[in-house]
């Protein structure tokens, strides 16, 4: 459907509203302070010190509000409630929860919001929960408006006025929010939220690849029961096993034990300055957790400086493990990267040599609890501030390979290269839809992109684009269902 709305374009704004000024029909948004919108005062969360963690409820920490958008049932710390206490600081579903602080202005006041929860769960001290009134506002759509470029500038220019990264609770109570009807609220949550179940299901889909892949891994080389000449798994089929000292336990007749430094480079590149790159994407330790990407840095290096820690090259099939917290699992392969990738010299980075050991194999070792525990007790022992291992620890990794047998170690990378693979296209799948999410969050919000039903019964929705005409005083209108977006 193309109709041409003539519409005299609005020159009207409203003082600090930024994108929210633009007009819907005739008139701009009103605004009203957020706290107009809540069921109950505000909450900041309760104060648990390490030592008095372990058992009880769930307890929502910083690291699951900038982990995750929604909290469900993730696994996270225990502490102990009294009744009184539970009384005041469990969460329900459609708690919003705000980070009162954070390592950088950008993160300060990120927003998560509670869905479903199997258990009872409270929060943490850092953390602030509003609770709005259902029958005034969607829990969903707020969330939304809080990831909007409006609230997160907003928020940062909060943020500047103190002198940490901080937010106060008082400044949440009085952030301006859009009057916006209940209906249309909930039209335009359901339309951001299709994108999100996308992404979701596309985030359990690779977690079930990635599981395969390490079943895969441990068939063949902790269990041993690769296939053998016959077809049939080596160990449970009667194959000779021998008793080796290194590693404490049986191995496969005819294997070896290597180091990972045995069959990878660690460090091996470096950017230099002489190369004089236009522009750089910079991967942080932070923003990678068991092989999810969830932010890469775009650098204009005409415009900006290089971070001092964004020095390290990579290549396809690189391994990538935090040297810092290894207990909180900074860790994963790359494939296909861009050509302008710099990731953090907090990173240990293995590149795999030559065909004697298998770039999957060496993931799925260092990814393992084993190795990662082991590489936290190290940390503990540093004279660092926080848990911190060197590269040669975790280049001193020991393992069992059948680093003579060629054959077997393609065989085993014909089996799951496929299932990474469908992981990275599944991810680049996950971050076209996050694109066209993010477009679509400020246009929905500030209504230059409308909701409505289709039909009475068969309740589907469409998007009126309002896109503006040559001489800038009329707009054109089209109409595209959410369903189809997804595809462009």
């Amino acid at each position: 459907m193309e109709s041409v709305v003539k519409q005299t374009a609005n020159k009207k704004n409203t003082e600090g509203m930024g994108d929210f000024s633009h007009s819907k029909g005739d008139q701009c948004y009103q605004f009203i302070p957020f706290e107009s919108l809540f069921a109950e005062p505000k909450k900041n969360g309760l104060t648990r010190p390490s030592k008095d963690r372990g058992i009880g409820y769930k307890m929502v920490n910083m690291g699951e509000i900038f982990a995750y958008d929604f909290i469900h049932d993730q696994d996270m710390e225990r502490v102990l409630l009294s009744d009184r206490e539970k009384d005041s600081y469990l969460l329900r579903k459609g708690d919003l929860l705000f980070a009162r602080q954070s390592l950088t202005v950008e993160g300060t006041g990120k927003s998560t919001l509670v869905k479903n929860l199997s258990e009872e769960t409270t929060f943490e001290s850092h953390l602030i929960r509003c609770r709005l009134d259902n029958t005034l506002a969607s829990p969903l759509y707020f969330y939304y408006f809080f990831r909007s470029p409006y609230a997160r500038k907003r928020m940062s220019g909060l943020v500047s006025k103190v002198s940490a990264a901080g937010i106060k609770g008082s400044d949440l109570e009085k952030f301006p929010v859009p009057v916006v009807d209940l209906i249309t609220q909930k039209q335009v949550a359901d339309v951001l939220h299709s994108f999100d179940k996308k992404i979701e299901l596309n985030r359990q889909l690779n977690d079930n690849l990635e599981a395969i892949a390490q079943a895969l891994y441990d068939y063949w080389f902790v269990q041993f029961d690769f296939p053998d000449e016959n077809g049939k798994p080596y160990k449970s089929s009667g194959g000779k096993m021998v008793w080796n000292d290194k590693l404490k336990k049986e191995i496969p007749y005819g294997w070896a034990v290597a180091k990972i430094s045995d069959v990878c480079d660690i460090n091996s590149q470096s950017y230099q300055a002489r190369e004089a790159w236009v522009h750089v994407e910079y991967l942080d330790t932070s923003n990678l957790t068991d092989n999810v990407i969830s932010e890469l840095t775009y650098i204009n290096l005409k415009t900006e400086s290089l971070p001092s820690r964004a020095k390290r090259k990579i290549q396809h099939l690189d391994i990538l493990f935090s040297s810092v917290r290894p207990n909180q699992r900074h860790l994963g392969l790359i494939l296909n990267p861009s050509s302008r990738l710099l990731v953090s010299t907090g990173f240990v980075v293995l590149t795999h040599r030559g065909d004697k050991t298998s770039p999957y194999m060496i993931y799925s070792i260092v990814k393992s609890e084993e190795v990662v525990q082991a590489m936290q007790k190290i940390g503990e022992l540093a004279t660092s501030a926080y848990p911190s291992i060197r590269p040669e620890d975790l280049a001193s990794v020991q393992f069992a390979t059948p680093q003579s047998d060629v054959n077997l170690l393609a065989s085993y990378d014909r089996a799951v290269a496929p299932l990474y693979q469908r992981m990275d296209n599944v991810k680049r799948e996950i971050k076209r839809l996050s694109k066209q999410r993010d477009f679509l969050l400020p246009l929905l919000m500030n209504g230059q992109v409308q909701v409505r039903p289709q039909g009475e019964l068969n309740y589907r929705l469409s998007l009126i684009f309002k896109l503006p005409n040559k001489n800038k005083k009329t707009f054109i209108q089209r109409s595209i269902f959410p369903q189809k977006l997804m595809h462009y």
